[in-house]
């Protein structure tokens, strides 16, 4: 199901899900997806909380990092950690094509649950500030000229 559309004020999108990660060395040991693919529509200046553990966080711990293919640097890791469990957030700095990967390195397999937010950047107020300071500057301007019409009567 395609992401909807995200942007500055609108709703938090949330997707959540499990994966099996099949033993080291095994086809299905590594798990890497889109986050559009995921139902995140990504842009800059959101915010994405993120939650995961691998078998309900007792462990083995899973490679787990998010990151992005630029053209100039060909692969760029942005928030990466080993673990069994991670809670923590991240603001996405640009509108690249964003990416999660969890890999197992274990002879095992792991059960990885995860949970997303996507969080977006406040809505620019910047117009509605700069139509209040004009509405202001307008009302004082007219209190005034009312105020010199009325002194030279």
């Amino acid at each position: 199901m395609p992401a909807a559309a995200h942007g500055p004020g609108s709703g938090v999108v949330s997707a959540n899900g499990s994966i099996a990660l099949r033993p080291v060395g095994s086809t299905n040991a590594t798990f890497e997806a889109y986050l559009s693919t995921l139902g995140l529509p990504i842009g800059s200046g959101d915010t994405l909380r993120f939650e995961w553990s691998a078998n309900a966080g007792s462990g083995p711990s899973v490679y787990f990092e998010i990151h992005t293919h630029p053209q100039d640097a060909g692969y760029a890791r942005l928030y990466l950690v080993t673990a069994s469990r991670e809670k923590d957030s991240w603001a996405v700095p640009g509108s690249d094509a964003y990416m999660v990967r969890w890999e197992n390195h274990h002879p095992s397999e792991v059960n990885v649950t995860y949970a997303f937010q996507l969080i977006p950047p406040p809505p620019d107020l910047r117009p509605l500030a700069l139509l209040g300071v004009v509405a202001a500057g307008s009302i004082g301007a007219w209190f005034l000229g009312r105020r010199s019409a009325n002194r030279s009567k």
